[in-house]
């Protein structure tokens, strides 16, 4: 990695109580600046390594820099390195686990620096849990350590005004055989804070990222304390609440994202070539993307025609030792929110970032014909109603206990399908393991953010069982509609009013 660009920096360094003399010595020296390592770059802050000397564990140094006149001002008000480093000083007696603090100084044009010590055997939370969660022993201890954490950020009354996954780090299993969470980036964070529900909400709704993943039990071990809990609400209960508060938080920040899908930004690079305008998502190589819609249009044996239709024709092609999915709409809108390809694309993305598995749109190509092309991920060619022609009641029940889970976290998160069919749903990942994993296709017609009455409930509900009927018995009609109530969170009560209304929109009978 590229190395720290030595300077003659004058730094006024202010330590903390954890800078023993070493540390002291160490950054006075000025030794360091020629042994700083890049971790990563933006326009306002850059983050360096210096590696171990000795027994003693590495520093991470963080420079912000004045971007403008405005935050040059700033700089002059109030120091953001000293806000950092007091607020994790402040976290440390609360006895919330930080990085330690060690020092933080201002140079002489007004950039300033935080120092904190490496936390060694350390990884992100994500990347922990994905080599824990398919372990059970190792899983167990992970969220017991999980709930631990939480406990001590609630009872600490933390408020911290950015919290995600990626602020959070976790120290692997060590002689004591437990994890060890961590908060990272404590600018802005304060203690002492009244957990009233909004406050209490902000602080865990993050714990959401794991929302594909947890079952009942894993829930239960994670709220077991009245303390993280609401008062009334048992733990999954409180659970459903977080992950409607942090839908309802990316529903609000949509607008943003949405400008930026569709210009050149940090998520969507636009190219103009002689096939139109290219939105490319998450840095897509523009020549796989153009040699997929040219796989589209050949017809030839690099592509599959899925669909084909006077609005649509959808075909599965492979190039680049891939395979990809391409929709092409024959008949768009002029170009705005509301033509079909647009719409198809924004929904796409969107339903992607809030629904694990969600298929992700990799581009959109819009013509000057007009026509517009989508390049999507390839799920597989195993849609659920094939599949359950075909497998044994065994694996049929595991398969419709996945779509059942879907459907409600579809709900749980205020989203609204508008064409929920059973062939709208892929066989993403398949093993004798017993585990079935469902990808979600076709956003083209997709709510957000809608209050999810019963009645709303039993169209999606219906919408998926009505082509399932013909395929699977009448108790196992019963058991998709009381796994969807479990993981919809609904009563039993609840539960009879949605049969009633599904049994008059499809004037069937179901029954166990």
């Amino acid at each position: 990695m590229p190395t720290f660009d030595h300077k003659s920096l004058s730094i006024d360094w202010r330590f903390g109580t954890c800078a023993d003399g070493s540390r002291r010595d160490v950054l006075r020296s000025r030794n360091w600046h020629g042994r700083l390592v890049l971790v990563k770059r933006n326009a306002k802050r850059t983050v360096y390594y210096l590696p171990p000397d000795g027994d003693k564990p590495g520093l991470y140094f963080k420079h912000d820099r004045p971007s403008d006149l405005a935050n040059l001002l700033k700089a002059w008000i109030r120091c953001k390195s000293a806000r950092e480093f007091r607020a994790s000083e402040r976290l440390r007696e609360a006895n919330v686990p930080v990085a330690s603090p060690v020092a933080w100084g201002i140079a002489a044009d007004r950039s300033s620096w935080v120092v904190t010590d490496e936390l060694a055997h350390s990884q992100s939370f994500m990347n922990a849990w994905e080599e824990v969660r398919n372990h059970p022993a190792e899983r167990r201890l992970f969220i017991d350590a999980l709930s631990h954490f939480i406990q001590t950020l609630v009872s600490a009354g933390v408020s911290h005004p950015d919290m995600h996954a990626g602020n959070v780090v976790v120290q692997s299993p060590s002689a004591d055989r437990a994890f060890h969470f961590f908060l990272i980036d404590t600018i802005g964070v304060r203690t002492g804070k009244k957990m009233t529900v909004r406050c209490r909400r902000r602080l865990l709704k993050w714990l959401s990222c794991l929302a594909d993943d947890l079952q009942h039990a894993d829930i239960k071990r994670l709220f077991h304390s009245p303390t993280v809990r609401e008062s009334g609400r048992s733990a999954y209960q409180m659970w459903l609440v977080l992950v409607r508060a942090q839908s309802r938080f990316d529903d609000r920040k949509w607008a943003g994202r949405r400008k930026r899908l569709m210009r050149d930004s940090s998520l969507c690079d636009c190219h103009r070539t002689e096939q139109g305008i290219w939105r490319l998502v998450e840095s897509f190589p523009l020549t796989v993307a153009r040699s997929c819609v040219d796989c589209h249009m050949a017809d030839d044996t690099s592509s599959r025609v899925i669909k084909d239709d006077r609005k649509r024709r959808i075909s599965r092609v492979r190039t680049h030792a891939a395979s990809y999915v391409v929709k092409q709409f024959k008949r768009p809108r002029r170009l705005s929110w509301w033509a079909t390809d647009c719409k198809s694309y924004l929904n796409t993305c969107r339903l992607a970032k809030k629904m694990p598995g969600a298929v992700h749109c990799h581009g959109w190509l819009r013509t000057s014909e007009p026509q517009g092309f989508l390049v999507l991920e390839d799920a597989g060619p195993d849609y659920l109603t094939e599949v359950l022609r075909r497998v044994d009641v065994k694996r049929g029940r595991l398969l419709l206990y996945a779509a059942a889970r879907m459907i409600a976290r579809l709900h749980q998160r205020e989203i609204l399908h508008g064409d929920l069919k059973p062939t709208n749903f892929v066989l993403y990942a398949d093993s004798d393991s017993g585990h079935a994993t469902l990808a979600l296709v076709d956003a083209d017609s997709v709510q957000f953010g809608v209050r999810m009455t019963l009645r709303k409930r039993s169209k999606n509900l219906s919408q998926f069982l009505e082509l399932v009927l013909p395929l699977v018995s009448r108790a196992m009609k019963w058991r998709v509609l009381v796994w969807y109530g479990q993981e919809a969170g609904l009563t039993a009560e609840d539960i009879r009013k949605l049969e009633h209304l599904i049994r008059a929109r499809l004037a069937v009978v179901i029954t166990d």
